[in-house]
């Protein structure tokens, strides 16, 4: 009887030691476009934007107001055209009637962010 134990184990480990590890369907894809190497390190094909923000700021406490001009570098790594940026002004959830969960007191609302001109290469860009 232990013989037979032994040998099912046995047998039960060595089918088990044969399976390989389930590699998702996205992992699968990474792999095969070259962005991940097999031990999960980046591949040949991987690539990462940058950005460098230079930020000057000049703060009013009493008008409660931030003037300021940021300068934003941005490297486009990838080996597709970028063909649009998207900016999120997160403050503007301070403005009158935004959309937001609930109500707002006057002390939390401002005029929220105000962009007086963008430039991109040299030249200012409608918007």
């Amino acid at each position: 009887m232990s013989r037979f134990v032994f040998f099912a184990l046995l047998f039960v480990s060595t089918v088990a030691s044969a399976q390989e590890l389930y590699k998702p369907r996205d992992v699968k894809k990474a792999f095969a476009a070259g962005t991940r190497s097999d031990d999960g390190k980046p591949g040949k094909a991987y690539w990462q934007n940058k950005a460098r923000y230079t930020i000057n700021i000049k703060a009013t406490p009493p008008n409660r107001t931030i003037y300021g001009t940021e300068e934003i570098t941005y490297i486009n790594n990838s080996p597709n055209e970028l063909k649009q940026l998207v900016f999120k002004l997160f403050m503007n959830i301070h403005k009158p009637g935004a959309p937001r969960l609930g109500g707002a007191s006057d002390d939390y609302l401002t005029k929220g962010v105000t962009i007086d001109s963008i430039v991109a290469n040299g030249q200012k860009l409608r918007f």
